[in-house]
């Protein structure tokens, strides 16, 4: 099955913020874990996510936040 999501994988990403809108210390960082199914028969994706910083939403813009998100896939 060739598709978008074929291994296991780890990804860090920084999001700029502060006045110059280029400080990666003063945006968000975002850690996620992508984890594929061993057996060709339970094909389910399973991704960890763990967000931290300023301006994941409107509601949160100027507070510092964590965030933690579970989820399946096919």
């Amino acid at each position: 099955m060739n598709g978008y999501f074929n291994s296991n994988d780890l990804t860090l990403k920084f999001f700029p913020g502060g006045a110059t809108h280029l400080n990666p210390l003063q945006g968000g960082r975002e850690l996620t874990l992508r984890i594929k199914g061993k057996s060709s028969a339970f094909l389910v994706k399973t991704v960890f996510q763990i967000f931290q910083g300023y301006g994941e939403n409107l509601l949160e813009y100027d507070q510092s936040v964590w965030g933690f998100r579970a989820g399946i896939g096919l």
